[in-house]
């Protein structure tokens, strides 16, 4: 686990630096990619943690041209609706969390439409690419 505290936008660059190394070195080990997670839970309109994947990994979900043909492949697979999706149902269940148990019940409407809510999100992340 690599953990990075950012205090400005100056900060970021000298710490990018250090991510992209640690990075490195865990691709050359065969290693996926990583998980970069907000360091507070629940923040509006964030995403609750974004998955970097290694240019490896990719060419084995993508094929053997994903490199060779990168600028394109990035074009035509775009993370916007899949992260939208993302802050949308972390916030929704951040939501539900908030209900206290003894008011979960049929009569709730605002915990009915939480569900709804929740199960909408799911039928329309279940139209995204699946391998992003």
């Amino acid at each position: 686990m690599q953990v990075l505290h950012i205090t400005d936008e100056a900060d970021i660059a000298a710490k990018a630096a250090l991510l992209y190394e640690w990075f490195d070195s865990l691709s050359a080990e065969k290693e996926e990619g990583i998980v970069i997670k907000p360091a507070q839970a629940f923040v509006k309109n964030v995403a609750p943690a974004l998955k970097v994947r290694n240019n490896n990994y990719l060419t084995m979900i993508y094929g053997v041209h994903f490199q060779s043909e990168l600028e394109q492949q990035i074009r035509k697979r775009s993370i916007r609706a899949k992260l939208s999706c993302s802050i949308n149902d972390w916030a929704i269940n951040y939501q539900l969390l908030q209900i206290p148990y003894r008011e979960i019940n049929p009569e709730n409407y605002y915990y009915k439409n939480l569900v709804l809510d929740r199960i909408l999100e799911e039928a329309a992340e279940s139209q995204l690419d699946p391998a992003l």
